[in-house]
């Protein structure tokens, strides 16, 4: 999967089984900043209970 910094763009193709189904925190390498990441198989439903569109 492709995980995308959403501070700095900065892009790092990572396999699917570093992201737990629960999803996990991941750090960007070249901004510091932290975001949680879900699993792409187990994204969260939106408030109107639908899942995003991927």
């Amino acid at each position: 999967m492709r995980l995308t910094c959403p501070n700095c763009d900065a892009q790092y193709e990572v396999p699917d089984e570093v992201i737990p189904t629960a999803g996990r925190d991941v750090q960007c390498s070249n901004c510091g900043k932290t975001w949680f990441q879900h699993h792409p198989d187990h994204l969260p439903e939106e408030e109107d209970g639908t899942a995003p569109l991927a």
